[in-house]
């Protein structure tokens, strides 16, 4: 699709055990339609136990818009729960891209979480006119109780 930007054929160093682990193998026992969602999942296990943050948030990013492309509505929502609960438990730990938070708030609102998602927007602090209008338009979405995927032609 032309979204997704995780190297999956990175060297995975000393963790060839972890490769053959139930937990890697089975995604946690979650299954996928795609095998480009397994790829992503299993790269973002594989960051985490490299204590790569950043990588793996993405990862799990990455494994959320595949599965949207199956049409696999609730996977990618437990995808991108799994984002959020590991930016919310490293975000201190690690380098974030600059804009992370942007995509955080459309996370929010993409799990149903509108009211933090709205907190979140209107707490961002901006000076681009751009990401202001994502930032309201994501308030919208989220005042209409809307998880759906939107692009950003505002």
């Amino acid at each position: 699709c032309g979204y997704c930007g995780t190297d999956i054929e990175r060297p995975v160093g000393n963790l060839s055990g972890y490769l053959k682990s139930e937990e890697y193998l089975t995604c946690e026992d979650h299954k996928f339609s795609s095998s480009d969602t397994v790829k992503y999942y299993r790269s973002a296990l594989l960051c985490l136990k490299r204590e790569e943050y950043s990588k793996a948030f993405y990862a799990f990013l990455d494994a959320a818009w595949t599965c949207d492309d199956e049409n696999d509505t609730e996977n990618a929502a437990m995808c991108r729960r799994k984002a959020l609960a590991v930016y919310d438990s490293y975000r201190e730990e690690d380098e974030w891209k600059p804009d992370t938070e942007l995509i955080v708030i459309d996370l929010l609102r993409r799990t149903e979480q509108f009211l933090p998602a709205i907190r979140k927007a209107r707490e961002y602090k901006t000076m681009d006119s751009f990401k202001q209008r994502i930032l309201d338009y994501q308030i919208t979405l989220s005042q209409n109780k809307d998880s759906g995927c939107h692009n950003a032609d505002i």
